[in-house]
């Protein structure tokens, strides 16, 4: 039981950090289409590839996550909202460059990431799904650092 349990709480745990991180990548993304008239050629194209198919892997991992909370009859946790939000008031796509963009987006990842496998060693879990999962998402996240981390100007 207590096994189960910290299951639960590693999932619930990942779909939060995952939430944010897709909805602070979509947020960029919007807002540069919806400025894109003024943002005219400041972002590289394979740069908002990276994030877009970021978005699409986030969305991939919340997939798994519900599906394996479901299997465990557990809704998936409410979200920090507010925390949610004042991540986006970091971000100023009018005024930020490229690089700005990705040192924030590499902090953000890098922060998850650190976190999230603190968690998971902390909490010793022995499920092979969530185990797998967890290697998926860490290969993924030290992918993306390192494909963001060639905009950013040393």
């Amino acid at each position: 039981m207590r096994e189960i349990k910290r299951e639960i709480e590693v999932l619930q745990y990942l779909y939060s950090q995952v939430l944010m991180e897709k909805d602070t990548y979509s947020f960029i993304i919007k807002k540069y289409n919806k400025t894109e008239d003024e943002n005219e050629n400041k972002f590289d194209i394979e740069f908002l590839e990276i994030i877009e198919n970021a978005i699409n892997e986030f969305k991939k991992f919340l997939i798994s996550i519900k599906e394996m909370l479901k299997n465990r009859d557990v809704d998936k946790k409410q979200d920090d909202l507010l925390f949610r939000v004042a991540t986006y008031f970091t971000i100023d796509i009018e005024k930020n460059t490229e690089s700005e963009v990705a040192k924030h987006l590499v902090h953000g990842s890098q922060v998850v990431l650190n976190h999230y496998i603190e968690k998971l060693e902390s909490e010793e879990i022995s499920s092979k799904t969530i185990q797998n999962l967890s290697n998926r998402f860490i290969d993924f996240e030290n992918k993306n650092i390192k494909s963001l981390s060639k905009f950013i100007e040393k």
